[in-house]
């Protein structure tokens, strides 16, 4: 049984990276918060349906969370819906495959907060995948600006790269969040303690952006229906793909899960160059395996 958390974190991976996709298009015809919001509006019943099936078909009773519980799920919540409006902002300006593999440092982001944060040990092997990875994101911002040292050395902390190690730190934050929740939810089994969370999470950032938007900008929710038949596509990804990363966090360490998720960048790049006809140069797919390598060397280390 154990073993079925890799199969979920692949198709976890392949279905988000076919949800960023079509959240680019999405992008392109409304704004980056209708975009957003647009993916929790159409993929909250997607949640809350399969969560009635999983309980039909399992026999499992629910049972009302704790606070602390909820608390997790706010924080989960705050961390993806940010993460994921700065994400579509810069997918829709910039390289596909770079920005997230950018994104992807919410692996190694994850270490470093259990390490300062919780205490957790990281042993030589995980130091120096950090040190790869983090080569690898500085080749990836130098890729395309002046050959110079100085450069090289500040590409990171400026720019799409420092905007997109922000999403891979509030994604961290919301991963954390969500491992956390996951074990409060015991004894469920793992399809239940995931769909909860998801729907949970997904309940609550839907009611939170439809309050905010219908008192700021209340043409989003007309743009939101407007543009349905894209949007929904983006949402029913989004759950699912949501539902398969929760589940797979609920069988195995949220590192391990990371880490086989990295397959999202070869995806990625294959969506990129097939899909929206992008090109790379050899100083970009250097800094891709760079980071793909230290990312592993991170995740499996622990």
């Amino acid at each position: 049984m154990t073993e079925l958390w890799i199969p979920l974190t692949v198709a976890a991976a392949l279905i988000q990276t076919m949800r960023s996709v079509w959240q680019r298009n999405l992008a392109g015809r409304i704004s980056v918060i209708t975009t957003t919001y647009a993916r929790f509006f159409y993929g909250t019943p997607i949640a809350l349906g399969m969560l009635m099936i999983a309980t039909t078909i399992t026999g499992e009773r629910l049972f009302m969370p704790s606070p602390e519980f909820i608390g997790y799920m706010i924080l989960a919540g705050l961390g993806q819906m940010f993460g994921n409006a700065l994400f579509i902002h810069l997918i829709r300006i910039s390289n596909f495959a770079v920005m997230t593999t950018f994104a992807k440092m919410e692996t190694v982001l994850s270490a470093l907060f259990s390490f300062f944060l919780v205490g957790d040990t990281m042993n030589a092997a995980g130091i120096g995948g950090i040190a790869v990875a983090l080569l690898g994101v500085m080749t990836l911002a130098a890729a395309r600006e002046a050959r110079s040292i100085g450069a090289f050395l500040i590409a990171g902390t400026r720019g799409p790269a420092a905007s997109g190690i922000a999403v891979g730190a509030l994604y961290a934050v919301s991963s954390t969040c969500f491992r956390a929740g996951t074990l409060l939810l015991e004894p469920l089994s793992f399809i239940l303690r995931g769909l909860t969370e998801l729907s949970w999470v997904m309940v609550l950032q839907t009611l939170g952006m439809s309050l905010y938007l219908l008192w700021t900008q209340p043409v989003a929710l007309r743009e939101t229906v407007r543009e349905w038949r894209l949007a929904a596509r983006t949402g029913v990804a989004g759950a699912m793909a949501t539902a398969c990363w929760l589940s797979a966090f609920a069988l195995q360490k949220t590192g391990y899960v990371l880490a086989v998720g990295q397959v999202e960048l070869i995806f990625a790049t294959f969506a990129g160059h097939m899909l929206l006809k992008e090109r790379m140069n050899r100083a970009e797919i250097a800094g891709i395996l760079l980071t793909l390598i230290g990312i592993l060397l991170a995740a499996l280390s622990g």
